[in-house]
């Protein structure tokens, strides 16, 4: 299993960076889209992808701001662009827990996605100014706009 601050530090540098960033809106990496459904988060890719784990992590302020995990899945899927993954509908092939969150006390998401060989993998992360508002019914992207769709950049809604 990756964890997100040990070995995957060295593969990942830009985490370090953004850690640093306390108190400002921060997004980044690769191409996923956050929103919440109740408790639930909800996650998209937007570009298909071809995985072996799913490793989720947050931060808040009841945790004294470390990172707990509360996404870990693994097997072998194919995750595809704009298809909306959840704890009742994550994709056939992988097997493990997704948990419910607190919104109310988050701070940051972060979400890798591996693939067979590491050098595959990508991160999706999201921090807030504060705490992190994520939107109900509508998509927090990894560059920080707000869309009505899963996967689009561009609009702004």
């Amino acid at each position: 299993m990756v964890k997100l601050f040990g070995p995957a530090l060295a593969t990942f540098p830009a985490i370090a960076v953004l850690v640093l960033v306390v108190g400002c809106e921060s997004h980044g990496l690769g191409p996923a889209a956050i929103s919440r459904d109740g408790s639930d988060l909800l996650v998209v890719v937007c570009e298909d992808f071809d995985v072996n784990s799913i490793y989720g992590e947050i931060e808040t302020v009841k945790a004294g701001h470390d990172w707990t995990p509360f996404l870990d899945l693994s097997g072998e899927a194919t995750l595809r662009s704009g298809v909306v993954s959840g704890p009742d509908s994550f994709p056939g092939g992988l097997v493990g827990t997704w948990g419910s969150l607190d919104f109310d006390t988050l701070e940051a998401v972060n979400v890798l996605f591996e693939g067979a060989d590491t050098s595959d993998s990508f991160q999706a992360t999201f921090y807030g100014r504060g705490f992190l508002e994520v939107p109900a019914g509508k998509w927090l992207q990894t560059n920080g706009l707000v869309t009505s769709v899963p996967c689009s950049e561009n609009s702004t809604d």
